[in-house]
């Protein structure tokens, strides 16, 4: 095991409170995870060639992944991270503590360096990421747009799908509004597209997605309260 490994697992678990564990040590780096039934919360270190490479926080709903079954792997295709703050809010951590940037591990002050930036990284952006990001009803004020590529900005992928997802398990009042919308947009489209691969593609994955809610029950009872932002 690389000596530094120890140094930079304690940085996690002191300032995590041991809240924290590592799971993965592999050739990306290393994955530090707090999890339970429903949501992971993950900081990642990207580590290669014996350099961190870049930090990254993410939060993830396995009850909204389990749609996406044949592409899921609930510590890689998570749901946002925190690159998403960017998009949504003003008032953002500033980011240019990672401009440090890949710093070397192959002596003992570079991984002093290195455990300084992420008990700062953690402190002040995976900390205040995860007080935030608690369950999927959080998602509910940026998900009130029809703007599908808003929504797309705010998931690590499949956006318009977890929205329709969050929607139902959050059992949203537009919901059989929406999807009914939804899936004529791509009959539409396709009557006049009929050879688009991929719009056949996401027109199956959406279709199916709802075939499945439509056996699923919601988590939660809907409240007008879901709308407003948290502060």
């Amino acid at each position: 095991m690389k000596p530094y490994i120890n140094s930079i697992e304690n940085i996690v678990y002191n300032i995590t409170k041991n809240d924290f564990r590592a799971v993965h040590r592999n050739d990306l780096g290393m994955l530090f995870v707090k999890e339970n039934d429903i949501t992971i919360k993950g900081i990642m270190v990207y580590i290669k060639d014996d350099e961190i490479k870049n930090i990254t926080t993410f939060f993830n709903d396995q009850t909204v992944q389990s749609f996406f079954k044949s592409e899921y792997d609930k510590y890689s295709n998570y749901m946002i991270d925190d690159t998403c703050m960017q998009h949504l809010f003003d008032n953002v951590i500033d980011m240019k503590m990672l401009n440090q940037l890949p710093i070397s591990l192959v002596d003992e002050e570079g991984v002093e360096k290195a455990c300084e930036l992420l008990k700062q990284y953690i402190t002040q952006k995976a900390i205040p990421f995860f007080n935030y990001w608690q369950d999927i009803r959080d998602f509910i004020p940026f998900l009130e747009t029809d703007d599908p590529i808003f929504i797309q900005d705010i998931f690590c992928g499949d956006g318009v799908e977890k929205k329709v997802i969050i929607w139902k398990l959050c059992n949203h009042p537009k919901y059989q509004n929406y999807v009914q919308v939804l899936i004529q947009s791509y009959v539409d489209y396709l009557e006049e597209n009929p050879n688009d691969k991929w719009a056949i593609k996401d027109f199956k994955k959406i279709k199916d997605i709802v075939k499945r809610l439509e056996k699923t029950e919601p988590l939660y009872t809907w409240d007008e309260r879901y709308l407003i932002k948290k502060e």
